[in-house]
């Protein structure tokens, strides 16, 4: 199992000045979400660590299969859905359920800008 120490230095991914790349908005909100849980005292260090190294080996076993596998915020944020629900914090249900409902207004905003589109071409 990786230690705090080796898990930060190998996975998270820096630049030469050590600033932490995010490639997108909730990459950033999901790093600082587990960081402020982990401060608040919802779940230990090691704890999250321990979640987090069980996605790690998951995606490295579907990589060595030759499968498709997560990428690392992928991986970072199941980690995070499920330590949210082994410490009670929220249920598999209320997650489902707000992936629906994200997944719905995205794909309603989606068809409303390409309809924007279609119409701004005429």
């Amino acid at each position: 199992m990786l230690n705090a120490v080796d898990l930060h230095y190998k996975c998270i991914p820096f630049t030469e000045a050590d600033d932490v790349i995010f490639d997108e908005p909730w990459e950033a909100r999901a790093f600082a979400l587990v960081l402020q849980l982990s401060k608040s005292g919802f779940f230990s260090w090691g704890e999250w660590v321990e979640f987090f190294s069980a996605e790690v080996r998951r995606a490295e076993e579907l990589e060595k299969a030759g499968q498709d596998f997560p990428r690392y915020y992928d991986q970072w944020l199941a980690a995070l859905e499920k330590i949210v629900v082994a410490k009670k914090l929220t249920s598999s249900g209320q997650l489902f359920a707000k992936q629906f409902v994200t997944s719905q207004v995205v794909s309603s905003l989606g068809a409303a800008s390409s309809m924007d589109a279609a119409g701004s071409q005429r």
